[in-house]
């Protein structure tokens, strides 16, 4: 028997397991990762409410529906009633990423942007225009701004690519892959 050398109380680090691939779905993080994920997006949100409301000049609330994992077509197609698809490009990975933005979304901040009394009926709209989009500008800058901070910290740099719709941006992924 040897005996064990004083730690002088300082503790060893101690390696923290990793998680177990999971070879049935290779393209999916473990659970213990997508509550890390959510942390990181929790962040975004309390960020991005307080630049939205300094933006806005209004009261913004950023409320989390929360994390889950789709393949990129999944995602796309569920996004394809959405009016604005932000692509990201995501370092040190060489990856990309999607951000789907609702109408109901779009056309308030667009509806707050422009002045639209908020006694007014929403428009029938579901595009978004040139100039509504050189118009919204900022906010898609605020937007990947504050995802980009939340991020950072993680050693994860991203940067919007570009803004289309979802049918674009399947377009584009389909050329990347290629």
């Amino acid at each position: 028997m040897t005996p064990e050398p004083p730690n002088n109380g300082i503790e060893e680090p101690r390696e923290m397991p990793r998680p177990a691939y999971d070879v049935c779905n290779p393209d999916r993080l473990p659970a213990d990762r997508v509550a890390f994920v959510d942390g990181i997006h929790q962040h975004f949100l309390q960020s991005f409410g307080e630049a939205m409301a300094a933006y806005l000049d209004a009261p913004v609330e950023a409320i989390p529906a929360g994390v889950d994992q789709v393949t990129v077509a999944a995602f796309l197609e569920a996004s394809a009633g959405d009016p604005v698809v932000i692509s990201l490009h995501l370092e040190p990975m060489r990856s990309r990423g999607w951000i789907a933005l609702t109408q109901g979304f779009v056309f308030r901040v667009l509806d707050v942007l422009l002045g639209t009394p908020q006694t007014a009926a929403p428009g029938a709209r579901t595009t978004v225009t040139e100039i509504e989009q050189h118009v919204l500008r900022e906010f898609f800058q605020t937007l990947v701004a504050s995802l980009a901070e939340a991020w950072a910290s993680n050693g994860i740099t991203l940067r919007m690519d570009s803004l289309g719709t979802a049918e674009e941006a399947a377009q584009a992924d389909r050329k990347s892959v290629v």
